[in-house]
């Protein structure tokens, strides 16, 4: 996590901006193809604004020669938006920020025609915490409750597994603990937080999640919820209860997605098995715990190298599990991806981003210099992108959401 990026925060956030080509507002025009971004930041930053023009439709408006609108909102982070557990259900509203994400979604169906979009073609497309929530939305009401798109792209869709909803269980522990942290005792009382003064509470998120990352983890994010999220995302698309009307999509990840969210001090037995403790907590996981234990084999196959098998670990739990689920899910019409260097370590996790924002406003070289890289890496990811391989990569998933088919190139 990038403490040393400014943080602006206020209440007032759900706002959209909307990218269009002029032509889309002439008498007579075609509607076109809406692109829906979601933005990454581990459910506990980011905005539609973060890292400045980053998130701009410029690049992929222009890839397919301006033949698709993209809309990109923001939606609430931290304990804001992910707030869940037992008391949650109670009082309040788990899940904030799913919510906030399907008011984009209608948004779009009651208001897309008015700038020259079709409403009826819509792409949901997000990366890592945004990739996490399409496969939410996918799996809502078991799959009952249409998530309002109609394709998807899903780069490095992430979250950690939140399920334990009953009383007093580990989603409840962590209200309890946000509720300590702004001054409420750590009791179950919404009235108290509720009564703060939002500057009281965003220093609660913070020092929830600085105490949270500092062990290797992210404290909120979406969980079980028993309406929204019944179960775990992988279990319901391995179920089949996930919405069946999707044309196509498109999922990838990173040959190098962890080596940057793994503590250093993750170099022992102990401090491996105090963070896989924390992933997957509770007496009632002790015989799945074991079982990691004896399949990973820290000392066998990977030399003692507990840094290295915890990245694999993390690896595999939080970002391959969730882009199998969701290629099996859709075999027929799902593009499986993998963004890679010839050096694994040059493709981390973000690193396919740099290719698809890209543009006069938002250079390589000034994203880049928000990456935790090497002067070396940098080196590579611009000859990469602004050499050989930045014009291509936008093309691709421009033309998918254009016509279905990343392999035509509609900027002709």
């Amino acid at each position: 996590m990038h403490t040393d990026l400014p943080l602006v925060e206020t209440e007032d956030c759900l706002l959209l901006d909307i990218y269009a080509p002029v032509d889309a507002f002439k008498p007579g025009a075609k509607p076109l193809p809406v692109i829906v971004w979601f933005f990454g930041g581990a459910f506990a930053y980011g905005s539609k604004n973060f890292g400045g023009p980053l998130c701009s439709g410029q690049s992929i408006l222009k890839a397919p020669g301006y033949k698709a609108i993209f809309i990109v909102g923001n939606y609430r982070v931290g304990a804001f938006g992910w707030l869940a557990g037992n008391y949650m259900q109670q009082v309040g509203t788990p899940n904030a920020g799913l919510h906030d994400q399907a008011l984009l979604l209608q948004w779009v169906q009651d208001h897309a025609h008015k700038v020259g979009g079709d409403e009826d073609r819509v792409s949901a497309w997000g990366h890592c915490a945004g990739g996490g929530s399409i496969m939410h939305h996918l799996i809502r009401e078991d799959g009952e409750r249409n998530p309002l798109f109609n394709s998807f792209v899903a780069w490095s869709p992430g979250f950690e597994w939140a399920w334990d909803n009953t009383v007093d269980g580990e989603l409840d522990l962590i209200y309890k603990d946000f509720s300590r942290l702004a001054g409420c005792s750590g009791r179950y009382d919404i009235e108290c937080l509720r009564g703060l003064d939002f500057k009281d509470l965003t220093e609660a998120n913070r020092e929830l999640f600085k105490k949270a990352t500092a062990a290797g983890v992210f404290p909120v994010g979406p969980a079980v919820d028993g309406t929204w999220v019944k179960t775990m995302p992988p279990v319901a698309l391995f179920q089949g209860k996930h919405w069946k009307g999707i044309d196509g999509a498109i999922v990838s990840h990173t040959t190098n997605e962890t080596s940057s969210f793994v503590p250093k001090h993750i170099n022992h037995k102990t401090a491996f098995e105090t963070l896989l403790g924390i992933f997957l907590p509770g007496h009632i996981l002790d015989k799945e715990r074991a079982d990691i234990l004896d399949q990973y084999d820290c000392v066998g196959k990977f030399n003692s190298d507990y840094k290295t098998c915890m990245d694999g670990l993390v690896e595999h739990l939080v970002f391959t599990c969730n882009t199998r689920f969701l290629i099996d899910a859709f075999p027929q019409k799902t593009y499986a991806m993998q963004h890679a260097f010839p050096d694994k370590e040059h493709a981390i996790h973000g690193s396919d981003m740099v290719p698809l924002f890209s543009n006069q406003d938002s250079e390589t070289k000034a994203l880049l210099s928000q990456a935790n890289l090497t002067w070396w890496q940098k080196t590579q990811h611009i000859v990469v992108s602004e050499v050989t391989f930045s014009s291509r990569y936008k093309k691709f998933f421009a033309s998918f959401a254009v016509s279905g088919d990343p392999n035509k190139d509609e900027s002709t």
